[in-house]
């Protein structure tokens, strides 16, 4: 399953972020195969627009949780990633 993910991460004592906005840009994909790896994800996901960053978070034993994080440029390849694997 696939989700646009609308939160930023802003430290408390942090200057507010730039005018640019970039929220939408990240989406959250889930059920992802334990069998799955990074780079697959990476060359998935970057068929869709350039990839800031893609992230799998793992579990103590060292495999990852089942879902992962992906990070457009632009919100807008976001949205058609979204669009065509949802």
């Amino acid at each position: 399953q696939i989700k646009l993910s609308s939160k930023s991460f802003i430290p408390s004592k942090a200057v507010p972020a730039p005018s640019d906005d970039k929220s939408g840009t990240k989406i959250m994909v889930r059920n992802v195969p334990f069998e799955a790896t990074r780079s697959e994800l990476l060359k998935l996901f970057g068929s869709f627009g350039q990839l800031k960053k893609v992230r799998l978070p793992k579990k103590f034993d060292g495999g990852h949780r089942g879902f992962a994080f992906c990070e457009f440029l632009t919100r807008k390849e976001a949205e058609n990633a979204m669009a065509t694997l949802s």
